[in-house]
């Protein structure tokens, strides 16, 4: 029972700063939207996924790390407690209130994994719905629906499956449905449901209008990632014929998307650098994200046992 109660504890510790990280993060986005904008689309999705998880991480870290006082002594400002000065974990981290509002917190974490693993079993049974109202197209891998609409989806997180509507197989041409279905295919090799998953609960705390404005730039970018890998293994034209029956017709929005297709395989090999780049915005990104939440975490605590 005691270490139930440690956890939870702990782990309402991890929710609260999270919060914190959380709002830092999404006040950061705007101008780390702007500096990953000279990479490819493929990089870019994943630089939005990676910065949304920058918080829960950097979390985790802090809490471990509050619990480390040896860890601590080039991290934590300097401050002192009744004359005695130096590292140490927080002073009341088991202070009576700080031990209420931790654990109620790790009580809503616990709620919050509930409703996750919930939410991940409809899904599955979903699926495995879908696919029983579904045919196995021979010699295609993908699966075919009887319905009156025009539909190519990817569905599925872990092992996903193309789905596509008989209307649309009877409307496309061979080389426009092979595009089709190489588009859908790359996002299942992409992995990008799951990836959507992990973004839109990795940003749950964020301030609604950003966390929209991250997950239709990963979307967005993810679709451009698609096409470009579709476009390697068909005929760019017969995927851009295919979109504009798709869409009824070439609307602003698929002008630019194919504008930027057609841009993305005339580019050249980049990808070596912009990952170095990559890699080295994150790390910085994420350092200074712990050393801010370590400190404000440490003081938080000591202030909240005082009152």
């Amino acid at each position: 029972m005691t270490e139930l109660l440690f956890l939870l504890k702990w782990a309402g510790i991890w929710l609260l700063v999270t919060v914190l990280a959380e709002w830092l993060a999404a006040a950061c986005y705007p101008l780390f939207h702007r500096g990953i904008a000279p990479l490819n689309p493929a990089l870019r999705s994943t630089a939005r996924l990676l910065f949304s998880m920058t918080a829960p991480l950097s979390s985790i870290a802090v809490v471990a790390l509050l619990n480390q006082p040896a860890l601590l002594e080039h991290l934590l400002a300097e401050h002192c407690h009744d004359g005695r000065c130096g590292v140490h974990s927080p002073v009341h981290a088991n202070a009576g209130t700080v031990v209420a509002v931790a654990m109620l917190s790790g009580l809503l974490v616990l709620q919050v994994f509930a409703v996750l693993i919930w939410s991940l079993h409809l899904s599955q049974r979903r699926f495995r719905l879908l696919e029983k109202l579904t045919e196995a197209e021979t010699g295609q891998a993908l699966r075919v629906i009887d319905t009156p609409g025009i539909l190519a989806s990817c569905v599925g997180l872990l092992r996903p499956k193309v789905f596509v509507s008989r209307q649309l197989t009877q409307q496309l041409s061979a080389a426009e449905l092979q595009a089709v279905i190489a588009h859908e295919q790359a996002h299942a090799y992409r992995l990008d449901n799951l990836k959507s998953l992990m973004l839109r609960w990795s940003s749950l705390l964020w301030p609604p209008v950003i966390a929209r404005r991250i997950r239709q730039g990963y979307q967005h970018d993810a679709e451009l990632a698609c096409d470009q890998l579709a476009g390697k293994r068909c005929d760019p034209a017969a995927l851009h014929s295919a979109l504009e029956k798709m869409s009824g017709g070439k609307t602003a929005l698929d002008t630019e998307r194919l504008r930027q297709s057609e841009e993305l395989q005339a580019a050249g090999g980049r990808d070596v650098l912009q990952k170095v780049l990559l890699s080295l915005l994150l790390f910085f990104s994420v350092v200074g994200l712990v050393f801010v939440l370590l400190n404000a975490a440490h003081m938080g605590i000591e202030w909240l046992g005082e009152v």
